[in-house]
């Protein structure tokens, strides 16, 4: 085997593994912002007439997908169909959105905070 083919080999193998480093960095961010993004939503308003659902604490769901060798796909996928069983007459659909979306705490808009959407956007931005 001559130089060339064997350096090539061996940038190859350090590439991969420098990718691969670097995709399970980025899961573990997109575990922690998809907890952090929910929980500060949750923090930003303490309710006194009504008992928490707590059901947006699983709607983020970190993944990552090997392509390649060196290529991942890393991300949060937001499982809509989660957060139910909430007693707004406009339905769960409606709920969803306005806390991920929106940042409404209760259907009654008695508070508003920065949307989890909006948490999970702007870390998402930073790689465009």
């Amino acid at each position: 085997m001559n130089l060339d083919v064997a350096l090539k080999k061996r940038l190859e193998k350090v590439l991969e593994k420098k990718v691969k480093e670097r995709a399970e960095e980025i899961y573990a961010e997109c575990v922690d912002l998809g907890d952090m993004a929910i929980a500060q939503f949750y923090a930003a308003y303490s309710p006194i007439h009504y008992k928490r659902m707590h059901s947006f604490d699983y709607v983020c769901s970190p993944f990552k997908h090997k392509l390649s060798s060196i290529k991942y796909e890393v991300g949060i996928r937001v499982l809509e169909g989660v957060a139910v069983g909430h007693k707004d007459k406009l339905g769960d659909e409606y709920v969803f959105h306005g806390v991920m979306e929106l940042g409404i705490h209760g259907t009654s808009s008695v508070a508003v905070s920065t949307p989890p959407m909006e948490v999970i956007r702007d870390y998402f931005a930073k790689f465009d």
